[in-house]
C-alpha cells in the first residue's frame, strides 16, 4: 500500500504535536521496532513509564479527528 501523501502530511503533523517523550516511544516502538524492555533500556526509564507515554501517544493518535476520517474511510 502506497502511502497517501496527505495523509503521510497530517500523520506528520500529529506526531509533531506529542510531547517529546511520548513522540519517542511511539518511533522507538513502530519504526525501530524495538521492544519495550529495550526502549526502557534506552531511555534510561521504568518500564512502566515506556508503557504509560505508548499508551498515550496511542490514544491521542485514535482520537486526533485529522487521522480519524481516514481510518474511518478505510473501513467502508
Amino acid at each position: 500500500c502506497i502511502p497517501h501523501p496527505l495523509r503521510t502530511q497530517e500523520l506528520a503533523a500529529v506526531l509533531a504535536g506529542l510531547p517529546e517523550g511520548r513522540r519517542e516511544v511511539l518511533l522507538m516502538r513502530f519504526v525501530d521496532a524495538m521492544s519495550l524492555p529495550e526502549i526502557a533500556a534506552a531511555l534510561d526509564i521504568p518500564l512502566g513509564t515506556v508503557k504509560s507515554r505508548l499508551h498515550h501517544a496511542l490514544d491521542a493518535l485514535r482520537n486526533d479527528d485529522r487521522l480519524r476520517r481516514h481510518f474511518d474511510s478505510d473501513a467502508s
